[in-house]
């Protein structure tokens, strides 16, 4: 034994005994200061704050995504039945989302046309230029139709594989084949053919511009966050800001529907489960210790007390993690549960 140890805790005995609830008094205190440092814990749930800060490795993560950003965006699905009404929708909404400029630095809802014609065959694949230039060798339309079925075949029949993985782009090809020919229809009755023609290829590459589904009653607009997902305390604030937004979006376009998906959405619905799980977790095993406790010494008392200076350690200790530490990462946020277990072991010997 200690005997420095020894003689400290017979002091702190014998003066709690002369000031009973001087003691109490100030133990209560110190755990409400505690409890409100342990409510300013943060929760990070990425694997990279499992590494320390100091890390190179993670002081070159960091430096990179703060210089370059990051790759993760946010997609908000917009539903609706009418392709015209979500391309109206999107508009409006993104123009109200490109106002929140403390939370996003883009919003993106159709490609730019002017950029989209210069240099979006800088974008195609060689072998996928070759078959394009195959099926323009001639601008009449029997040959031209021609062309396009003659490499639908050579594509895509007797290769079913094939034909599944690219289902979505053989969609959207017979769909502006449709929009050309109707395009040439209106065409052949305009005055000014040369006019028309121009917008039937605008017509035609039109809804390449945007982010449709198969069966266009869905479009997607990315949202370009100001932050990272490894910056969990700001997707914190952007997250709610962002749904609460997009509740007055419902309100405001009801035959419309809006969903919202991404990493800094699931990394904040990842947060929210962990601290709701912890505390019901803690919670359960809490009050299944407390019967046990009722149980096998058939007394209130004494279980009631061991469990309340219990939870005002577990407070203490989560007070003064936020001093030191200030966060909590994906292991220690169930620290809650191991310290209600070896607190039970110690009252147990006691």
């Amino acid at each position: 034994r200690n005997p420095a140890l020894v003689e400290l805790f017979k002091g702190i005995a014998r003066f709690s005994h002369r000031r009973p609830w001087l003691v109490i008094g100030a133990a209560f205190l110190i755990t409400l200061i505690m409890g409100y440092l342990a409510s300013t814990l943060r929760i990070e749930m990425t694997w990279i704050d499992l590494v320390p800060r100091d890390n190179p490795s993670v002081e070159e993560f960091h430096g990179i995504t703060e210089n370059f950003g990051a790759a993760s965006n946010i997609i908000l699905a917009i539903e609706n039945e009418d392709s015209e009404r979500l391309k109206e929708v999107a508009r409006e909404v993104a123009e109200e989302l490109a106002a929140m400029t403390r939370y996003f630095t883009l919003v993106d809802y159709r490609r730019d046309r002017d950029f989209f014609l210069s240099h979006a065959l800088m974008l195609e694949k060689a072998k996928d230029l070759k078959k394009s230039r195959d099926m323009l060798r001639s601008f009449d339309m029997v040959p031209f139709l021609k062309a396009v079925n003659d490499n639908f075949e050579r594509s895509y029949i007797g290769g079913e594989d094939s034909l599944e993985e690219d289902e979505y782009r053989v969609i959207q090809t017979i769909n502006s084949l449709v929009n050309v020919v109707a395009g040439l229809k209106t065409g052949l009755q305009s005055e000014n053919l040369q006019e028309s023609g121009r917008l039937t290829a605008h017509w035609y590459i039109d809804d390449a511009l945007y982010s449709f589904s198969a069966d266009k009653r869905m479009l997607l607009v990315t949202l370009h966050p100001t932050c990272t997902i490894n910056e969990m305390d700001k997707i914190g604030v952007l997250v709610p800001a962002l749904r609460e937004k997009v509740e007055e979006f419902k309100k405001a376009y009801p035959d419309c529907r809006f969903r919202l998906t991404g990493m800094h959405i699931v990394s904040q619905d990842e947060i929210e489960t962990a601290s709701s799980d912890s505390m019901i977790l803690t919670n359960v095993a809490f009050l299944i210790i407390l019967a046990g406790f009722v149980i096998a010494f058939k007394m209130w008392s004494a279980p009631l007390l061991a469990m309340l200076c219990l939870s005002g350690g577990i407070i203490w200790n989560f007070g003064i993690a936020a001093l030191v530490i200030g966060r909590l990462n994906m292991m220690t946020a169930m620290m809650a549960l191991i310290l209600l277990g070896l607190g039970v072991d110690y009252f147990v010997h006691i």
